[in-house]
């Protein structure tokens, strides 16, 4: 209240009577616990670090673990016929859940990292007699150099159309070696169209023509280089899993209603890109890229629908590399 009067004084007065910068916010000079960092990172990742003051690796560690979450969860919707889930719905599952395991492990270890730091900036700027923020980076890691996340969009061929659709794009990787990144990449695309194939059971049993669903799942290897300029190169190669099938939904409408598939297929599928890369800010990036997707057989409607061509792709990206 002291602090609040003296501000309010000082914008009537002058500098002489009462000095305006007592009214300069001051930076958190108390010590932080480890246990308690520890503690809110492993209930939920990211909360630790916010708490000692790191924001930057509070975003990251809680985007990574809202991605893994919604990797497993999107694998579980996913049909199982007799109880058996295809190999795409398997990877993400089993790869959402080991990413989110890795991730609350990292964020735990991340938090006391920087109650570490905070404290120590503390202890060193009470020898000085003056304060200094903690740093927002500690050199090292933890076994690997990082971890990111990203989301964007991107256009890929689609019955028989080279840039036939615009698709949804999603990326989860792990940096072990320096400028190598290895990736899970999914895809699906967004733009659907219908068929001639037509469902009775369906839009409330008036009948529908269902859509025609296709979605990538891989894994991906990246290549950065001159990462110390803010705009640099980037390449990658995958291969993985392409799945098309019907899709339409039964029961009370579209929105109510349980989504059905039918005529399901599975083809193998590798592609190559090159793009740039570039730092926003921080843990921040964005990237754009093209290349090339070659696709094994063909797929749905009648078996003879290729999916092999150019690809395009724009992603925002938030974690280290």
């Amino acid at each position: 209240m002291r602090k609040v009067l003296q501000c309010a004084v000082a914008l009537g007065l002058s500098a002489a009577v009462v000095p305006t910068t007592t009214c300069i916010a001051q930076p958190d000079t108390s010590e932080k616990s480890q246990l308690a960092a520890g503690a809110l990172s492993y209930f939920l990742p990211g909360a630790g670090s916010l708490y000692a003051g790191n924001g930057r690796h509070a975003l990251v560690h809680a985007a990574i673990g809202t991605a893994s979450w919604l990797l497993m969860a999107t694998a579980m919707n996913d049909p199982c016929p007799n109880g058996r889930c295809s190999a795409s719905t398997q990877a993400r599952g089993i790869g959402g859940l080991l990413m989110f395991g890795t991730n609350s492990v990292w964020s735990v270890v991340t938090a006391v990292r920087d109650v570490n730091a905070h404290n120590a900036a503390i202890a060193s700027a009470r020898a000085r007699d003056s304060i200094v923020e903690a740093p927002n980076e500690r050199p090292g890691g933890f076994g690997f150099r990082g971890m990111h996340v990203a989301f964007g969009g991107g256009v890929s061929p689609y019955l028989d159309q080279w840039t036939g659709a615009a698709t949804s794009e999603g990326r989860i990787g792990i940096t072990l070696f320096r400028d190598w990144t290895f990736v899970y990449a999914g895809s699906q695309v967004e733009g659907t169209k219908s068929t001639d194939y037509f469902v009775r059971d369906c839009n409330e049993t008036r009948g529908c023509f269902p859509e025609v669903r296709v979605q990538t799942d891989a894994f991906e290897l990246q290549r950065r280089w001159h990462r110390e300029h803010r705009v640099h190169p980037i390449a990658m190669a995958s291969v993985g899993s392409l799945v098309s099938r019907y899709a339409y939904h039964r029961g009370s409408g579209i929105v109510f209603g349980t989504v059905a598939w039918d005529s399901t297929q599975y083809r193998q599928f590798a592609s190559v890109n090159a793009g740039l890369e570039a730092d926003i800010w921080g843990w921040f990036h964005t990237a754009a890229y093209g290349g090339y997707r070659q696709s094994t057989g063909g797929t749905i409607p009648n078996g003879r629908s290729s999916n092999s061509g150019p690809v395009l792709a724009w992603l925002l990206e938030i974690g280290k590399f």
